[in-house]
């Protein structure tokens, strides 16, 4: 499933989109020397006016509340397949 955000405000000091990476069936923190996007567990982005964030729907995600005068507006969305999915043979079967 994809999962979206679209800003209609932006700019500002309006509170971040964060992401976060968690993965339960790898619980092990590792020490890095330095952290980047590729091993950072959590990866923000600020609101800007018209921009379309596309995530997958698995994806931890938040914002923190807004403390500003500023009002926050956006459309999220979350979209589904239609049809059949999965495998009848391995019992995963599904139909939408």
């Amino acid at each position: 499933m994809l999962s979206g955000v679209l800003f209609l405000s932006g700019g500002g000091k309006l509170p971040p989109i964060r992401f976060h990476r968690f993965n339960p069936l790898f619980p092990l923190e590792l020490n890095f020397t330095e952290l980047n996007d590729f091993n950072a567990t959590c990866r923000w982005f600020e609101p800007v006016y018209g921009q379309l964030i596309l995530f997958p729907s698995s994806l931890l995600h938040d914002v923190t509340p807004n403390k500003t005068d500023s009002t926050r507006i956006t459309l999220s969305f979350n979209t589904f397949v239609r049809g059949e999915i999965g495998n009848a043979g391995a019992l995963t079967s599904l139909t939408i």
